[in-house]
């Protein structure tokens, strides 16, 4: 217990000692993020992708590709004090998916097997706008470590073609339109003002964020 209590107290001590320091914020400063992330492709763009390993009856694999976009953003933050700060944070993402191949459908009268095409199409877009705050307990000249939580809405929605049974679902909007987020995220400045972050977080957006600073 006084091992614990002893590397608490370090750590405060520390933390106490980095932001007597020169700050990179203070009370006023804006503060503008533009950064992309890395999300994953999600279940279902993975299972598509496993048609690749599969044989279908005509004795190939199917053809599918897929893709992801973002999530990027940009993010406006304005501090209110020299270690909190609120602002908005916007971003896009996009996953795509396509599949071609061939499947069994019938033989001819001369005994031969008829194959079909088969051709289809999965699309997910999200489009968020939250509210954040960002507590800077790490605020020196040069390095900065912020805890952030943020809260939305979350727009978009996911489509589901079969081109070959001339099928389309439509899942627009969102059974759930929140959107939130908690971080720890880093800055690091090169300047006096620009500088680049890094960002991991959990809930939505991607799990890991990076990107370019702004202070004015």
């Amino acid at each position: 217990m006084k091992r614990i209590i002893t590397v608490l107290a370090t750590c405060v001590l520390t933390l106490a000692s980095l932001n007597s320091q020169a700050q990179a914020y203070e009370q006023g400063n804006f503060i503008v993020d533009v950064y992309y992330g890395y999300t994953g492709p999600g279940l279902i763009l993975r299972s598509i992708d496993l048609l690749n390993e599969e044989v279908n009856s005509a004795g190939n694999s199917f053809n599918a590709k897929t893709s992801v976009t973002g999530p990027a953003g940009l993010r406006l933050q304005y501090m209110i004090s020299d270690n909190f700060g609120v602002g908005v944070d916007a971003s896009f993402e996009q996953k795509n998916a396509s599949w071609t191949g061939a499947v069994f459908q019938d033989y001819d009268v001369n005994g031969n097997p008829i194959y079909g095409e088969v051709e289809g199409t999965y699309n997910v877009t999200k489009i968020k706008a939250m509210v954040r705050t960002s507590w800077e307990f790490v605020n020196t000249d040069k390095f900065t470590v912020n805890w952030a939580n943020s809260i939305g809405y979350k727009a978009g929605g996911r489509t589901f073609d079969d081109a070959s049974e001339e099928t389309e679902i439509d899942f627009s909007g969102n059974l759930f339109p929140i959107a939130f987020r908690s971080a720890v995220g880093m800055r690091f400045f090169f300047t006096e003002n620009l500088g680049a972050h890094v960002e991991f977080g959990a809930f939505g957006g991607g799990m890991i964020l990076g990107g370019l600073s702004l202070k004015l």
